[in-house]
């Protein structure tokens, strides 16, 4: 770190390591952003019966970790209470162990796909059961531009600046999870606060808005090694 004039990091967590270990440098938090003119709001109908979607890497370790637990833990809580929920794994390259659940009933697992927006604007919940990993969730930004409730962990919303029942649902334990998608799915009301605050939300994340202090961190470098 100390060779370079200026660090960006994505969330204050990381941010807390650099300032560990380069007192000294420059250092901004500017978090990830996505596009909005993109990711927007389609207007289309959600899918009847009710999909959870789960979007990610599926080669990456935290996300099997988070399939993993969603499947042994929470699952079978809310297939109790609603048999006619279905679950989707939208990512590429899933392992075998990830690939064997489109074995279980409503469960879809679909590899890569050429445009992820089709199952964000169906869907009705995203869940997001991470329990390992760093940085900030692009998949939860871009859920929430689109109309997508949440329901994430602490961990999975990380670097976020989310407040959970306001704009998104966090829960840390299997019970409180299930109990979150359930709700929202049984209640419109909530479904309709948590798509619309989740989208007023996201627009602080468009990337023509976090383009402005990169900028303004590139000119003071520039300014600082001219004098």
């Amino acid at each position: 770190m100390p060779i370079y004039q200026a660090c960006v990091v994505c969330s204050n967590a990381d941010a807390a390591f650099v300032r560990r270990d380069a007192p000294e440098l420059i250092l901004r938090v500017i978090p990830n952003g996505v596009d909005l003119d993109h990711f927007r709001l389609s207007g289309l109908p959600r899918r009847d019966p009710p999909v959870l979607l789960f979007v990610g890497t599926m080669h990456y370790y935290p996300n099997i970790d988070a399939v993993r637990y969603f499947f042994a833990e929470i699952y079978p809580l809310i297939r109790q209470a609603r048999p006619d929920v279905r679950v989707q794994i939208v990512g590429h390259r899933p392992p075998p162990e990830i690939q064997r659940l489109a074995e279980l009933p409503g469960v879809e697992v679909t590899g890569s796909v050429p445009d992820v927006r089709a199952y964000y604007e169906q869907a009705a919940v995203f869940i997001v059961p991470l329990r390992l990993g760093g940085g900030t969730r692009l998949k939860i930004v871009e859920a929430m531009a689109m109309g997508l409730p949440v329901v994430s962990t602490s961990v999975g919303a990380e670097g976020l600046d989310v407040r959970s029942g306001e704009n998104i649902f966090i829960a840390d334990d299997p019970r409180s999870f299930a109990d979150g998608v359930l709700r929202i799915l049984s209640d419109p009301a909530m479904w309709q606060r948590l798509s619309e605050e989740g989208r007023r939300l996201a627009r602080r994340y468009d990337w023509r808005e976090l383009t402005e202090p990169f900028i303004a961190l590139v000119e003071q470098v520039i300014q600082e090694r001219s004098r």
